[in-house]
């Protein structure tokens, strides 16, 4: 999904709010990497909220602001990286349990039809559930 400068320019209140979901946020960095502008638009807005904030708090300013952007851009990367990760784990967790039920459905329907293995691996199975 690509996006405009301008909606890249709304998001980033919502991006640094962490306030943004995962599919804006790939956009958006996608957008700001390629974007000297709008990442411009990003750091202006990143030194003001985090000067800010930390006014705020009364906590000690940090002086490398850059490198606190960067960060916080890296870590958006590594979690949408790991979201995308487990999403994939979670489909073929999916699959394969639908596979499995599958097959135990078709050996249980269709024993009569199976190598006298299978209908003992099924009774020694049947027999481990039931706790007999």
């Amino acid at each position: 999904m690509k996006i405009s400068c301008r909606e890249t320019q709304h998001l980033i209140s919502a991006y640094l709010n962490d306030e943004i979901s995962d599919r804006e946020c790939a956009a958006f960095l996608a957008h700001i990497g390629t974007c000297p502008k709008c990442m411009h638009e990003l750091e202006t807005s990143f030194m003001l909220t985090y000067a800010l904030q930390y006014i705020d708090s009364h906590e000690k300013l940090s002086t490398d602001i850059g490198t606190l952007l960067k960060e916080k851009l890296h870590k958006s990367a590594m979690r949408l990286r790991l979201n995308r990760l487990l999403s994939v784990l979670m489909w073929i967790m999916i699959v394969t349990m639908g596979i499995a039920i599958l097959l135990i459905l078709a050996s249980l329907l269709f024993r009569e039809f199976l190598p006298s293995a299978w209908t003992d691996l099924l009774e020694q199975i049947e027999q481990v559930l039931s706790g007999s």
